[in-house]
């Protein structure tokens, strides 16, 4: 791993400490204070506030979080309207199955998201970013309702749908009542997640 440089950017620990940002303090509890070397004041930090940007980490911590997002979130992305299809054909073990699957991976998201903050605790410095950064803080908020649904809505109607197939029989319609809702729960939640596709690579 190449040396880190001494420039700003995550707060180490110090008489100041008590000034960390949000994105320090968050990084300092998921990732301790292990890869931090003391260095120059970040402009409006309190005295005693020491920082550090580790190439490295950065790099590995922007890898884990592209990584992720690839094979945790394209998933989460697709397999809600792979779950519609098998409801068309009433499939009740796939859908189960998906519902399942879309509930695992939803919760394995939340790697990507601590991943994210990893990274942006460990930015080069002069890219300034924050929470409050505008497209960090609209990403955040857009995962955190594309989860709430995933989560919470769209695998508990999978599951609903599912039963009602299976209690339904074979002279039931080809798909649920609740199908519709299904539908639009799963675009809903699709579009969050391209959205915020759009943004991290955007960075307005």
């Amino acid at each position: 791993m190449p040396e880190a440089t001494h420039l700003a950017g995550v707060r180490g620990p110090g008489p100041g400490r008590h000034g960390m940002g949000d994105a320090d303090q968050v990084f300092s509890l998921l990732f301790g204070d292990t890869c931090r070397i003391r260095g120059p004041h970040r402009p409006g930090s309190g005295p005693g506030d020491t920082f550090t940007y580790d190439e490295g980490m950065d790099t590995l911590l922007g890898i884990l979080h592209v990584g992720t997002a690839v094979f945790i979130v394209g998933p989460l992305a697709i397999l809600p309207h792979t779950a519609l299809r098998a409801l068309r054909i009433r499939n009740v073990d796939s859908v189960r199955t998906l519902a399942t699957s879309t509930m695992v991976f939803a919760w394995l998201s939340l790697l990507t998201f601590v991943f994210g903050f990893g990274a942006m605790g460990m930015a080069d410095p002069k890219y300034q970013l924050t929470f409050t950064t505008p497209w960090i803080l609209t990403s955040i908020i857009l995962y955190a309702v594309a989860f709430l649904l995933a989560v919470f809505l769209l695998v508990p109607r999978l599951r609903a749908g599912a039963d009602a197939i299976e209690a339904a029989g074979a002279d039931a319609a080809a798909k649920p009542a609740s199908y519709g809702a299904i539908a639009g729960v799963s675009g809903v939640v699709t579009l969050l997640l391209v959205a915020i596709v759009v943004l991290m690579i955007w960075k307005p």
